[in-house]
């Protein structure tokens, strides 16, 4: 075991971080579908701030479509995620790239967005989740990069093993 985690310690930290953000979206998705099927649960103040992001003069309406947009894209990024991660386990070197695009681009969008919501005035307060969670997607990337991760997915990983042990 000491050895596997050794040998594998940047891909299973990979495949853990990823996983643990995919489950941070899926519950965001779950929660916005549970407000979508059932709008007494969306809050008053949100349904007066989407105002301005749908149109319209009815806040509980504009509310329940932004509601329903904030399910469908989360979801799909869950879905996507989840492909990701279980390809990752597998080792799978489409996973690994499309992870580089994936989580790269969620981290470009959570830490623009987050300081965003820092220089807004007043600051948001969600925004200290949004720069963790951007920080967290680049750790994946960057777990992603390393030359260990790099072997993992290398069908050729016991030969290239073996050479940097004999050394």
């Amino acid at each position: 075991m000491k050895q596997w985690l050794t040998d594998h310690w940047s891909t299973a930290g990979a495949v853990l971080v990823a996983g643990v953000l995919t489950a941070a979206f899926g519950n965001i998705a779950f929660q916005s579908l549970l407000d979508w099927i059932d709008p007494s649960r969306i809050d008053d103040d949100f349904a007066r701030g989407a105002l301005g992001f749908g149109g319209g003069a009815d806040p509980g309406q504009t509310a329940l479509n932004t509601t329903a947009i904030i399910t469908v894209l989360f979801g799909s990024v869950v879905i996507v995620c989840a492909v990701l991660v279980i390809g990752l386990a597998l080792r799978k070197i489409w996973a690994r790239e499309g992870a580089f695009f994936v989580f790269g681009l969620l981290g470009l969008v959570s830490v623009g967005a987050s300081l965003a919501g820092f220089a807004a005035d007043p600051p948001a307060p969600s925004a200290s989740v949004g720069m963790a969670t951007g920080i967290a997607n680049f750790v994946v990337v960057a777990l992603l990069l390393m030359p260990a991760t790099r072997l993992d997915f290398d069908p050729f990983a016991g030969y290239h093993r073996d050479a940097v042990r004999s050394q």
